[in-house]
């Protein structure tokens, strides 16, 4: 065969196989996106099967309220005199639900933020916690939320999340766990999600608790009986019952009772809560008077505290009284230190429970906060400040009482009102001294061989107290270097929009603010410095009035009171913040 002889059939084949490969290609390119497509349908088919009939929250979420329904609403109903646990999270820590029912076991409400496909990872995980565990399917009710920018997407498959063996998907939706905050570029909104888990709650009490948190046994039992007793269903009554939080060593099973608490702490393996994060924050529970108090074995309130304007503690409620949370802090800061200083405003009253408290597993540093967290608390602390203390002076305009700088209290300025300083200091001295001539026969010596160090802080704590300076501490460097991080100075404060404040005001709803509001509203939408300034608190001029009456009022108490209370200091032998 010559050389054109066979060029001619090359070219003969070619022209034969050119379009058969062609048409070939134009089959595989249909058929894959025919396939694309039908994916595509077959998941927005999926998506408007479990995410349809959203509701508008505010004007930025959607919600699916009573996403999961607990059975036990359609089976018995609801006794509106129990108690619902209310509580919030991210898709990534569902699996702490267990740990909560299992101390709780009665209803409990959790609203889940969960934009873009994060709604399909929660809706993974509440089935998954619903089908493995017959309590959480019997007492908790779901509420999924999200942006209405980010609505519910499904791009991945999510087989693995979901494996017949209960124990296996159990533990694939643990390794999931992340930090709610960590959202990328969508701020957390815990307070929407609050909102979202109480407003649809049917009973009239309510336990506002994190969702890694874990209440002591039979408290919902206890505190029903308790309520019932104390009249606490009568919505005329502003009372809110705080159990005391701490957090346990990460190795350690969680205590059973009070006596077990009180020997991990005395071992160092427990603490009271955001020991390291937030000394402030849980404070005014007044952990000592909690350890020595020894009252009833049935559940009572211990004590009264005094409000204090970083506090944040768990509480028990009733629902109709308690305010809502304010919706413009979101991410860290605020958040619910703001709330109960409306409470504080509105004029509640605190207490905290004899034998109750609620622990969280593992300790909490300073070091494992996300990176954006001295950015949102400098901003919501300016929120805080110039907008939503000012605005409690118009709704509750007839109310004595204000929350005072954060600034100003973080520094162990103006803890307490002067006027009422010996009437407090009398109180406590007559609680403190009732409590432990019980105990004073039994531990006193005990006390003093095992302690002697701990005598010798807690007096130099209460000197450090009456000089109105930070009490003695050995972590004192790391305490002083928290409330630097927490103050809001002018060299600190953090810019904010008038576009922040446009959509959500303080008031759930714009109907239910009064005139008197709408005005305020109006002004700070204005963002007029000097009408914002009137309503400012002179962290200098108070300062300085408290010093001037700080030698005509604290001398003639202490003087009057100094044995009573190194007695007490003796008697607890036990370091303030322990």
């Amino acid at each position: 065969m010559d050389g054109s002889e066979f060029l001619t059939r090359f070219k003969v084949k070619h022209l034969v196989w050119i379009p058969v490969i062609g048409f070939i290609q134009i089959y595989f390119l249909w058929h894959y996106a025919n396939k694309a497509d039908h994916i595509r349908k077959a998941k927005d088919a999926f998506l408007a099967q479990h995410f349809e009939d959203a509701e508008k929250w505010r004007s930025e979420y959607l919600v699916h309220f009573d996403y999961a329904v607990g059975t036990y609403e359609t089976e018995s109903g609801v006794d509106a005199k129990d108690v619902t646990l209310v509580s919030q999270c991210s898709p990534d820590n569902l699996h702490h639900i267990e740990g909560l029912m299992k101390a709780w076991k009665g209803p409990i409400s959790i609203a889940v933020f969960s934009p873009d496909r994060d709604a399909v990872s929660a809706m993974f995980g509440i089935q998954i916690l619903r089908k493995c565990n017959a309590d959480i399917r019997r007492h908790v009710t779901f509420h999924i939320m999200y942006p209405s920018s980010h609505p519910p997407r499904f791009d991945e498959t999510v087989e693995d999340f979901t494996d017949d063996e209960c124990s296996i998907a159990i533990e694939q939706l643990k390794e999931s766990e992340g930090k709610n905050y960590a959202r990328g570029e969508l701020p957390y909104p815990q307070n929407s999600l609050r909102n979202i888990a109480r407003v649809k709650i049917k009973t009239d009490l309510f336990y506002l608790v994190d969702i890694d948190t874990v209440p002591s046994n039979d408290l919902r039992y206890q505190f029903t009986k308790f309520a019932k007793k104390r009249g606490l269903l009568d919505q005329t009554r502003l009372e809110a019952f705080i159990t005391p939080a701490f957090e346990i060593r990460s190795h350690h099973n969680l205590p059973a009772n009070k006596d077990n608490v009180i020997r991990l702490i005395d071992a160092g393996e427990m603490r009271p809560f955001h020991y390291d994060t937030c000394p402030y924050c849980h404070k005014p529970t007044e952990f000592d008077h909690w350890y020595g108090y020894r009252g009833s074995d049935e559940l009572e309130d211990a004590f009264e505290i005094e409000y204090s304007n970083s506090f944040e503690p768990f509480y028990l409620a009733n629902t109709h009284t308690a305010p809502l949370h304010d919706e413009r802090f979101k991410a860290y800061g605020f958040d619910r230190i703001s709330q109960i200083c409306e409470m504080h405003v509105k004029g509640f009253t605190f207490y905290v429970l004899n034998n109750a408290f609620i622990t969280h597993k593992g300790f909490k540093f300073k070091k494992n906060f996300h990176e954006t967290k001295d950015y949102e608390n400098k901003k919501n602390g300016k929120i805080y400040e110039k907008y939503f203390k000012p605005e409690l002076k118009v709704k509750y305009k007839d109310s004595e009482r204000e929350c005072l700088e954060a600034s100003a209290n973080r520094r162990g300025h103006v803890q307490v009102n002067v006027d009422n300083l010996k009437q407090i200091l009398k109180r406590g001295v007559e609680q403190h001294i009732q409590i432990e001539n019980t105990r004073e026969k039994l531990d006193k010596d005990e006390e003093s061989e095992e302690n002697p160090e701990r005598e010798k802080s807690d007096g130099e704590n209460f000197i450090a107290e009456k000089e109105k300076t930070e009490p003695v501490s050995e972590d004192e460097s790391e305490i002083e270097e928290e409330s630097e991080e927490e103050q809001i100075t002018p060299e600190n404060e953090v810019e904010l929009d008038n576009k922040d404040y446009q959509e959500i005001k303080y008031s759930p709803t714009e109907d239910e603010q009064s005139e008197d509001e709408k005005e305020v509203m109006n002004m700070f939408d204005q963002n007029d410095p000097k009408e914002v300034s009137k309503y400012n608190i002179n962290e200098n001029e108070v300062d300085s009035n408290f010093r001037k009456n700080e030698e005509k009022s604290l001398d003639e108490p202490e003087n009057e009171l100094r044995p009573e209370i190194e007695t007490r200091n003796v008697r607890l032998g036990r370091e303030e913040g322990d």
